[in-house]
Formats: structure tokens, sequence, C-alpha cells
């Protein structure tokens, strides 16, 4: 049941990435690190449609939601100094979405053809989840990367995906707070290769995947960073509080 849930909410998600016109994939590479970004520029690096399309229609601010560089990150990722929280609450939604709750930073990349990208980013969790839902944290809208705070299957997990089934996973780890973990995943039309570093460890290979990356795939080149709950039922359950996650270290470049 919870693949099949999964699967609708990748249709969801597909549906209704509303982008304006002007928005045209960025060319490689990109830098999404925070050291030099701000609530000004921060639409520089992101597109913020997820932010700014809520119900709320003419109140919804970035601010509500996104924090920048308040948070100092001990164990740098990716040359980049600076840090974004990203925070959930009951009222973090997009347009009329009922049954999620998000709130994430996007962005659209344009892939090399023949060549693929690799896609790095890190994050933190500072502070306990006050809701123990499962997250998505870090993904393409294709889902065939994503990485998940699982929290509803016993211990929690960070996992890693190439599909929308939070059990058919690449890799986990326990998930702990204060705990800081590093990705770099290649994508290519040759293979998939991960690789993981925690806390001070170095960033090291943990598993290549005899799976072709397809960038023509639909949402293939569209990358979210943030936090993102799916419910099956019409209506997200009531939220305890809000929950945070500290990001670092967000780039992409050609495979």
């Amino acid at each position: 049941m919870k693949s099949k849930q999964l699967f609708r909410i990748s249709i969801l998600t597909a549906s209704l990435s509303i982008f304006a016109a002007e928005d045209k994939p960025r060319k490689l590479p990109w830098s999404g690190r925070f050291a030099n970004l701000s609530l000004d520029n921060l639409k520089d690096a992101y597109l913020l449609h997820i932010l700014t399309q809520c119900p709320r229609k003419d109140n919804c601010k970035v601010s509500d939601y996104v924090t920048l560089n308040s948070v100092k990150i001990d164990s740098q990722f990716n040359d980049d100094s600076g840090s974004c929280s990203i925070s959930v609450d009951g009222e973090a939604r997009f347009q009329d979405q009922r049954n999620i709750i998000r709130a994430e930073l996007v962005q659209k990349l344009e892939i090399p053809p023949k060549r693929g990208m690799r896609l790095k980013f890190a994050f933190v969790v500072k502070e306990a989840f006050k809701n123990k839902l499962d997250y998505q944290v870090a993904f393409l809208e294709s889902h065939q990367v994503e990485v998940r705070i699982e929290q509803s299957s016993g211990n929690p997990e960070v996992r890693i995906l190439n599909t929308t089934n939070p059990d058919m996973f690449v890799w986990r780890e326990s998930f702990k707070v204060g705990t800081y973990y590093k990705f770099d995943i290649l994508c290519s039309p040759e293979m998939m290769e991960y690789h993981v570093g925690i806390d001070d460890k170095k960033v090291t290979t943990i598993r290549r995947e005899d799976i072709k990356f397809n960038p023509k795939l639909k949402g293939a080149n569209e990358f979210h960073i943030g936090l993102l709950s799916y419910s099956s039922d019409p209506e997200h359950p009531p939220m305890n509080g809000r929950d945070t996650i500290v990001f670092n270290g967000v780039s992409a470049e050609a495979a």
C-alpha cells in the first residue's frame, strides 16, 4: 500500500509543479551553496514556488519556513560555510494540496546529453522532530533519486531510494539527531553510484547500481530539498508543532 501511495505523490507533485516561462533549466555546474545567500537573493539560486504558492495566496512568505545562515555547521561540506534551515508545520502547503505538508527549495537543471550529473548535498536535524512522519528530504521529481527520513517503520532511518517504494532502498543508516549526513550521488546513463559520509568521516562509495539514469523522464532534471510528508487520507493529520532540517553544500555538476 505504501508504494502505491508514494507513486500517487509522484504524480501529484509532477502535475502541480508550475513554473514561470522564464524559469529555464540552469546550466551545470550549478551552485546552491548558502554561504553567500540571503532571503533577498535566494531566488537567484532556487525556485521558490512551493513556498510562494501557498493557499494563503498573497500572504505566502518564504521567511515563514526558511532561515539562512543562522545555524553553524561544524563539519562543512562541498566548500559551503553556510546553512539553510527549512521548516514545516500544519500550514506548510502548496496550492490546494490538503494531504501533503511541504516546504522545499527547487531548481531545474540542464543535464548534458549522454553524460548525466552529480548531485551533492548534506543535512543535519539539530532538534528532534515533533512529528513521527516519513519525510522526503532530497529528491528528483522523477524519483530516480530520493533521500528520505523514515520514522514510521520502527527505528528511524535515513534511506536512499531510486524508486518511490521506501522498502526498496539502496542504502540505509540509523537516523540520529545532530548527525551530519553528506551525499554525492552520480546519475549517469551507465549506472547510479552513491557516495555517503557521516559527520567528519570522508565521503566514500557505498554502492553502485546497474540502473541507467534517464534524463528524459519527466522531472528528471527537477531537484528538491526540504521536508515533504504525504498522507493517503484526504487531509494530512494535524501537526504537533514545527519540524526543521538544516541543509548545507548543495550543488550539481555534469558527470
